[in-house]
């Protein structure tokens, strides 16, 4: 989802208009499950290139997310996988 969004955006931005509510969840769902902090860069970066006035907070939620996720995953990945295994 996240690579469709990224090599359409101006589409979507040209589509749901600069700024608007939906725009930032577009953003934002494409993005917020993410757990890899390489991911979260990659997304900064390609975020700090375009013109987010207006959902630059739901970008911000998103990379909290990420960085959420990955700490969990980091901290529990042991247990997650027993767990996993024995299903």
């Amino acid at each position: 989802c996240w690579s469709f969004v990224k090599e359409n955006w101006t589409r979507f931005v040209d589509l749901l208009e600069k700024g608007s509510c939906l725009l930032g969840e577009v953003a934002s769902y494409s993005t917020k499950n993410f757990t890899s902090s390489e991911i979260a860069k990659e997304i900064e970066t390609f975020f700090s290139s375009q013109d987010v006035t207006g959902i630059d907070i739901s970008i911000k939620q998103a990379l909290e997310q990420i960085g959420n996720n990955s700490k969990f995953l980091s901290k529990d990945i042991l247990l997650i996988q027993s767990y996993l295994t024995k299903k």
